[in-house]
Parts: C-alpha cells; structure tokens; sequence
C-alpha cells in the first residue's frame, strides 16, 4: 500500500490515482507497536483529554492548525474544505478542533476490509457536555454543520439572571433567527468578562436581559446584567436590546427609573394590552392578553430619554423604549404559553436586529473572530462534567413466556405479580416493583419486578458461569454522573419488542437536584440516618407483566448470548412454578376504580382523629403519628413564603411537611403496597425494598418518558381537588378545579418552568403543549394535569433528565431561588420524596414519577410526605388542608395494612 509522506499509513483521500493504482500491488504496512496504535489504552488515553478539552471549549492557539491536521492524518481523519461532505470511517472518534472541520474518513478503497477493521478502535459512547444554546447549525453533524452556507453573523446574547423561563426566550429565538444564540450566566462573573469581550470585539449583533428574582437595584440580583447593559448602552454602541421583567426594570433603573412595589403582585395573571404599536409591539392587536409575574413595577412619569410604550387594565408600564435608540422592554413574558402573540413580539425584535445591519463583512476572517470560536468555552455552557470515554458492554438480553394471555386480563395480572413478587423475588436482599404506564400517564401497562439475584447457567465453552446484579448506592456530588457512567455502559443485543430490555429501576433523591443545581444543602445532624441519595438496582433478571392481559414474560440480561439463554429457561421454570402453586382463591388485590367519598372542595378535606370516620375499626380511619411541622409553624411557613413572592425572590414555592406514623404502626412494606394499589391505584406505583429502607409510591405524576428515538414528554401536576361519591357533587367538583384561577395560575407558572426545562436540550421548535390544563380524575382526587413535550434525538436520555430535575412541580419558579428559599424554610431533607422513580433502560427509553403519595422507610421508622403550591392567593387553612388531603391515602392504607 502506498504511504504518505514516509509516514507508512494510508494515502489521503485526494492524492492521486496514479499513486492509489501503485498501492494496490504493495503489501499492507506493518502495524504499529502497541502503545502507539489505534485502539491502544495510550491511544484512547490521549483522545479522552483532547476532547475533554475540547468540549470545555479550550480554544484553539495560533499556529497550531497545520500540526493538529497532521496529527489528523496519522488518526484517519482529514479537514474537510469547501464545504464538501466527508465519509465516515468504522471509528466514530470524533475531533472538534476550532477553525477547522476535521472529519472521519474511510479507509482508501485499496485498503483490505480486514486490515481497517483490524486497525480501527470500537465504537464507543461518550457523554456529551450539556450545551447552553444552540442553533439550527448546531443540530447537524459536523460534516453538514460545515457544508451549508456559511453566512458571517454575529451572536445575540441572552443574559440570564438564573431564572427558569430564560430557554422559552432562547427557544424563540432560535425558531426566528439564524444566528447563534449564547446565553450567558449572569452570576458567574467570568461569563460575564467575556461577554463584554464579545461586544467590545464587535461580535455580538443584539442582547436580550431576561427575567429573574430579585430587585434590579442589588447588586447580587443585577450586578452581571447591569455590567453587559451598560456596554451595550455606551455612547457609539448601538445594539438592539431587548429587557424582559426584571431586564425591563434594568433599563429602567439605567436611565434614572425607579423601580417600586407594583400596586398589585401579579403571578400567572393574564392582563389585556394597550399598546403603541411600535418596536416588539408591531402588528400586534390592541387588548392581546399577557402573563404577568412580577411583584415590582417601574414607577411613573418616566425620566427623560425613556417612554412608556404598553400599559396593561390596571395603568401598570408594561413597556417601554429607550428614545432614538433600538431598546425596548416589557414588564409581562411574552415566551409564556399563555401570553397571545409572544412569538410575534420576539421576531419582532429580531427584525429589528436584522434591521440594523451589523453582521460581519468578510466571512474570511469567521475563524479569528467568529464567536464559534471565543464562546463556546466554559462560560458559554450551562455546566456539567464531561467524562471520559467509557467502554460499552454488549448485553445480551433473552426472554421466555412463563405464562401466555389469560382470560380475565387485569386481575390475572395483579395476582400474578403479587405471587411471582413474594415466592420468587422478594427472598433477596434487594427487590423491586416497578409499574409503568401506557404512553398516556394515566394507567399502569406493565410491571417490572425484578431483584438483585445472580444468574447461573452454561456460557458459549459449555461451563456452569454465573454474573451478578449490580446495586448502586451513592451520596453526595458525583452520584448522578456515576449512574451515567453505569448506564451509557449498556448496549442491549436482543430483546427487540419488549418494555423492558435491561437498565436501571431505582430513583434520584430531591437533595440530588439540590445538589446538581449548585445548591449548598442543609447540615444535617451527623447521626441523622438516611437513605441514599439515588439507589438504582442493575438486575440481572427480571419479569415483565402485562397487566391489560396477564401474560407472564422473564428477562435475563448477561454479557454472553449463551448464558443469557440458559439463565431464561431456569428463571422461566423458577416462575411457573411459583405461577401453578397459586391456590384457587386468589389475593383481592385488583385496584377499585371508584371514587371514595372525601369532602367536596378544591383546596382539599382532611380527616383528623377528631372526625366520624376515624372511629377505631372504621375502614376509612387513619393511622396516628406526627407531623414535622405543626398547624400553627405551617401557616407562619406560609406567611414567610407570601413575604419572598411579594418582594419578587420568587412566582411560585412548593412548601411540603412531613408525617410520621406512629412506632407501633409498621406494616410489611409489601402489605402496604398491595393496600395502597387496591384503594388507591396509580400509573406510577411503586415498591423498593432493600438493606436499610423501603419505598411504597402511588405516584400519579409523571416526571420524564422518553422514547428511544429522542421524544420526551412531562406532565406535571397542580391543583387538587377531592373526589366524591355524589357524581353530581364530583362533576361539580371537577368544573370548580378547572376554572380556579389560583389554580390556573399555578399550573402554568410550573408549564412555563417546564418548557424552559425541555428547551435547554430539545432542538428549537419542537418544545410544545398538546394539553393544557386538562383534569384527570383518580381514584380519591381531580387533579389539574398539562402535558408538555419535545425532541431531543441524539441527546443522552441523561442529560435531559439533568435539565429538568428536581421536578418543577416539587420546587417552584424561578427554581435555583425557590430551592434555596424551601431549604432555610423547610428546615429538613426531603430524602427520596420529591425526587424521581422508575426506570432507565439500557435502550435509550426513560419512564420515571414524581416521588409524590409515597411512603419512606429508613433507620427512623416510617414517613409520609406532603406538600402543595404556595402563591399570593394561597390561603394558610386551604393549603393545611390540602396537605393533609395528599397524605390521607397513604394514612388510611397504613391504617388497614397495620391491622394485618
């Protein structure tokens, strides 16, 4: 084969044909020594810090293009030019250098096919770095990325004051624009220095200041914002900028402004327009309906230079603009789902930025001053650690029917999970149920049980093999990216059609998400015990159950086919027999589907010891203990929330409290779970038993599904109404909740959370709302459920999880400021409530709950947690009472399942 310049490797693609036709009558080259080939430990060694490099975004030093293509050469790759796609070899390591499009390229076609799959290192995973922005660019591969056009244009830079609807902004930007979008920290003050840079260099062709908690007048609200905004207003600048809420007071305060207490807070309010029809507001209709969240507003008559442009029914400034200048700013949120006309808003300003003309002149200088090139280092990310490459396991998975459809469907399914659960699964050290729900979220479709036995059989050499499950057990930072690690190391061979081929099932805990969100957590007393904070069991078999027709299937997962194969058969006998030693009588334990009778109203009905229905023996009495907080310390919580919504730290907070039944009410965890399904059945129930604790969910609250091809979907959940016997009394019951405007408004503050959430990972365009605010109705309760989707094909299903967790439901909005504020009012850890349960499959799919209507069991005893949304229009007694509301299931099962 010929070489290229002396360097025994292969000819390029592009050298001659003369000189490929004299390679093909040589000899293949001899290979490499060891600690220098492809593939070798040194080899992926040296790639693992160079892309971890370059994912940080280490930028490129001058000069040095010419010796990183030569060392492409000598790795299979070549730098694309002119936009040409390039083939792509058997080894998918990839190089980002700046400045330069180094892609893959297949062995010349001279090459014998078995030298290049010799020579070529295995595909590997590799986790990618959360990205802060994108654009439609950055949605293609690289060879496409560097293909299309390359148009010379600067950035528009987002500020962000760490508030959770900043990426619904960046999601209309990147719908409307074809620039890049970069958002900036506004808290970290490196984030900041370049940012200044950029507009200095002349890079940034408009800057939007979003929305955020605080006063605009503290420096630790604004400081960041206050520094880009008065670069972007210095005399001879003249970029477009556009404030929104808190950016919108900003300019005002700029100016001379003063920013004061509004006359009225407003969050999750819809107010009609009366508009100008300039600037943002251009084509829009008079009396189009805005959100509002802001407890501050600019204060008039307006300083000189500035103007009011829009003003809402209650004489509030809603918009203003800098005079003879492109500035505008807007008290509401036009990104909100609820706000009419938003999108139009924000192209408008995109218009206008367009309209200014300051894109760079010579595309020939887009490698030294394109902002490719200075943002996308570390202040230009949203955060995260980037591992290394991490080597992935084939696992086999093969399954085998124990037990075809059976007649009577769902309650052949439920008897059958209870027995194989008890006799088979269960006299392990770790065990698990796990339901999971149709594509709707609103009914259980399989059950997953599974432990944490090893499995036994013959391997591929006809010898007796055996390999064990695996437990993860982790506390403190690092737990989440040790679960990555442990699941981007599977890649399941087989099993093709069934729900579930081999993964994790297990859950994050809240003060995980308190963690990953850079939150300093509570002290704890050092003799405190608890669980830890994700646990997740990587079983090597389990059993899949059909609940709509009670067929039976195992699961086992090794890393050979054979032993696989064997271990199915053995696990399937195991099971049938526990299947035909059922007795004639089966266990009630088929769920009820009708409501109970609780009272009749939207905030909630508690039962207490004093009621009718707690007499002793009473089916519906509740079992007694403590609760963390008291009525009386509950109420002054939520005085001490209403004082942070009005001084504008936060829209919404999601205050719990804590249960505790009483020592001598400690139910087998299994009997309080199989009591809990049949009174009170959920899509996301649950059972976790293993050293140390327990966890029994009825969660009816979906955190996260996600399919293998990349589409997720959240439904979150706010507002609570009990159900009633009287189906005139529940339809009422049901209208009530739905038209609630207190409840409209905390719904959506969590939607527009929630969007924001999906729309740091998803590609632009595809977060949408398909329902809004629709009720579906349990077995004890109405609740108010929005069903909020996107598509994020080629992101690892974990880093998405990354972006949304804690739940928003469970914390409130802006969510950073809110978990801080619950830590110091809450005074607790919330441990495994509030955090996120289900399973992650090794195939990419993702289906976890909401850690909601759960009851924990660790060193302490039994807990039951509960909580519910606190805004303005909150009532301290309503909000008491629906707490109490939320727990009353779980109480009342404790209650029946103590009693034996």
């Amino acid at each position: 084969m010929a070489d290229h310049q002396g360097t025994g490797l292969p000819v390029p693609v592009g050298a001659s044909c003369e000189r490929r036709r004299r390679g093909r009558r040589r000899r293949p080259p001899r290979r490499r020594a060891r600690h220098d080939q492809r593939g070798s430990p040194r080899h992926r060694r040296r790639l693992a810090r160079r892309d971890a490099g370059c994912a940080q975004g280490a930028p490129a030093r001058a000069g040095n293009h010419a010796g990183r293509a030569r060392e492409a050469v000598r790795h299979g790759w070549r730098a694309s030019r002119g936009g040409r796609p390039a083939r792509r070899s058997t080894g998918r390591i990839r190089g980002p250098w700046l400045g330069r499009a180094l892609v893959p390229q297949h062995a010349p076609r001279h090459q014998p096919r078995g030298h290049a799959r010799r020579d070529a290192p295995r595909p590997r995973r590799r986790t990618r770095a959360p990205v802060a922005a994108t654009s439609r660019r950055s949605q293609l591969s690289a060879a496409a990325r560097w293909a299309a056009p390359r148009r010379a244009l600067r950035v528009i830079v987002v500020v962000d004051n760490r508030d959770s609807y900043t990426y619904n902004l960046v999601q209309l930007l990147l719908e409307h624009s074809d620039r890049d979008v970069r958002v900036v920290d506004a808290g970290d003050p490196a984030a900041i220095k370049a940012c200044l840079g950029w507009i200095s260099a002349g890079l940034v062709s408009g800057v939007v200041i979003s929305p955020g908690p605080g006063h605009p007048a503290n420096a630790a609200d604004f400081e960041g914002s206050a520094a880009v905004l008065d670069a972007a207003l210095a005399p001879g600048s003249n970029l477009p900028v556009f404030g929104v809420c808190l950016g919108h007071q900003g300019i005002a305060l700029a100016f001379g402004g003063e920013v004061v207490a509004a006359p009225e807070a407003r969050h999750g309010w819809r107010s009609p327009l009366e508009h100008d029809g300039t600037g943002p507001f251009a084509g829009i209709p008079q009396g189009t309906l805005v959100t509002r969240y802001h407890s501050l507003a600019v204060r008039e008559p307006l300083p000189a230079g500035l103007r009011v442009t829009a003003r809402s029914e209650d004489g509030v400034v809603q918009g203003l603009e800098v005079v003879g200048r492109p500035v505008w700013g807007v008290q509401f949120h036009p990104e909100s789902i609820a706000s009419e006309h938003g999108r139009q808003m924000v192209a408008n300003f995109v218009a206008a930025v367009d309209a200014m003309g300051l894109d760079l002149a010579d595309p020939v200088d887009r490698v030294s001053r394109d902002p490719d090139g200075v943002v996308s280092g570390a202040v230009a990310t949203s955060g995260g650690e980037t591992s290394a490459l991490s080597d992935v396991s084939e696992l086999f998975v093969a399954s085998r029917v124990a037990r075809g459809p059976q007649a009577d469907g769902r309650s052949a399914a439920e008897t059958a999970a209870t027995y194989i659960y008890r006799d088979v699964l269960r006299n392990s050290s770790a065990s698990v149920w796990v339901d999971v729900p149709d594509e709707t979220g609103r009914l259980a479709r399989w059950s997953i049980l599974a432990d944490d036995a090893p499995i036994t059989g013959m391997n591929s050499h006809t010898r007796t093999a055996s390999e064990p499950a695996r437990v993860v057990r982790l506390c403190g930072e690092g737990s989440f990216e040790a679960v990555q690690r442990a699941l981007e190391g599977m890649h399941p061979v087989g099993g093709e059609g069934l729900a579930f081929r081999g993964g994790l099932l297990g859950y994050f805990g809240y003060e995980l998400g308190v963690q990953m969100l850079g939150v300093r957590p509570r002290q704890p007393d050092q003799a405190e015990p608890r669980l830890p904070d994700a646990w997740w069991l990587d079983p090597r078999r389990a059993v899949l159950v059909d609940r709509a027709t009670g067929t039976v299937t195992v699961i086992a997962t090794a890393s050979t086919r054979a032993l696989a194969e064997a271990a199915a058969q053995l696990f399937s006998d195991e099971v049938r027999g526990a299947l035909d030693a059922e007795p004639s009588t089966t266990p009630q334990t088929e769920p009820s589907t009708a409501p109970r009778t609780e009272p009749s109203t939207t905030t909630g009905g508690a039962l207490d010891a004093t009621s009718p229905s707690a007499r002793p023996g009473d089916r519906d009495a509740l079992v007694e203990g403590t609760w963390h907080t008291t009525r009386v310390q509950y109420a002054a919580d939520i005085a001490r929330c209403r004082e942070h919504l009005l001084a504008g730290d936060s829209y919404e907070l999601c205050l719990t409290n804590e249960f505790r039944p009483d020592t001598d009410a400690d139910p087998d965890p299994l009997d309080l779970f199989l009591e809990l399904r049949a009174t009170d059945p959920a899509p996301y129930a649950a059972l976790l038993e293993f050293d140390g604790g327990a966890v029994v969910s009825a969660s009816p609250e979906r955190f996260l599904r996600g399919t293998t091809g990349g589409d997720y979907e959240t439904k979150p959940i706010k507002g609570t109404a009990a159900r009633a016997s009287d189906p005139l009394v529940d339809a009422a019951a049901a209208r009530e909740l739905a038209n609630d405007p207190k409840v409209f408004a905390e719904n959506l503050m969590i939607v527009d959370l929630l969007r924001n959430d999906l729309g740091r990972v998803c590609t632009p365009g595809s977060v949408h709302v398909p329902s809004l605010m629709a009720v579906e109705s349990f077995a004890t309760v109405h609740q108010l459920v929005t069903t909020v989707r996107g598509s994020a094909p080629g992101t690892p299903p974990l880093d998405v999880v990354r972006a949304l967790f804690p739940g928003g439901s469970m914390t409130g909005a802006p969510k950073l400021r809110s978990v801080e504020l619950l830590r110091d009012i809450e005074d607790r850890d919330r441990g495994v409530y509030s955090g996120a349960l289900g399973v992650l499959g090794a195939d990419g799919s993702t289906e976890l709950g909401i850690v909601i209507r759960t009851a924990v069991r660790d060193a302490r005893g039994w807990s039951i947690g509960a909580g519910g949304a606190i805004v303005l229009a909150s009532d301290p007694e309503g909000e008491t009472l629906e707490v109490e509301l939320k727990a009353s299931a779980l109480r009342r099962a404790f209650a029946r399942a103590a009693r034996g």
